[in-house]
């Protein structure tokens, strides 16, 4: 029967001794955040308002923005997509469905135009049309241009919101720390 190394044996107890060190620590951590949500509890049910200010999204630029570009997008599409009501009735459910569809019907259409040459629609006939047919012609991608400054409009705001939500968040802490800095004074006070 062989024996284990002494100083292997010192090293196992160390790491245990370690772990225990750890778990009563663990305990305490817990015991600190049971008191401080029973501190939580109590204030809420007085009525305090323990969370900062929240909700009201609605009021946001940036939402507004983006619900605009969404809704944009929607009519954009009920006009000038052909395919729309055929992508609406596939019932597509995930994002890689989606573009696998798309991929299908460009192959599709590339196939159909090597076979029968360009439609009317990829022709230039802008010697031949009359100005009102040729802003028709270029509104489409004026709308779709327009939607695209607007989403990138709404991302920019987004990224401002972001940020300074980050700089709140590293000024004043999250939720727990706040939580823990009223405990703490409540538990200084007489």
């Amino acid at each position: 029967m062989s024996r284990t190394p002494l100083d292997l044996q010192h090293r196992f107890a160390a790491i245990v001794e370690s772990v225990e060190q750890q778990k009563t620590r663990v305990r305490q951590h817990l015991a600190e955040l049971d008191t401080l949500f029973a501190a939580l509890q109590d204030r809420a049910f007085k009525g305090e308002h323990i969370l900062g200010p929240h909700g009201g999204y609605r009021n946001l630029k940036s939402f507004q923005i983006a619900q605009l570009v969404y809704d944009l997008t929607v009519r954009f599409c009920d006009r000038h997509h052909p395919l729309r009501q055929e992508l609406v009735d596939a019932r597509l459910e995930t994002v890689d469905e989606i573009a696998a569809w798309v991929v299908q019907k460009a192959r599709q259409r590339s196939t159909e135009q090597r076979k029968n040459g360009p439609s009317e629609h990829d022709e230039d006939t802008s010697s031949t049309t009359s100005t009102l047919s040729t802003l028709s012609t270029f509104y489409p991608e004026l709308s779709a241009n327009a939607i695209l400054t607007l989403a990138t409009i709404a991302d920019f705001l987004l990224d401002r919101q972001m940020a300074r939500l980050a700089r709140k968040f590293e000024d004043e802490g999250g939720f727990t720390e706040r939580l823990y800095r009223v405990r703490s004074a409540r538990r200084r006070q007489p």
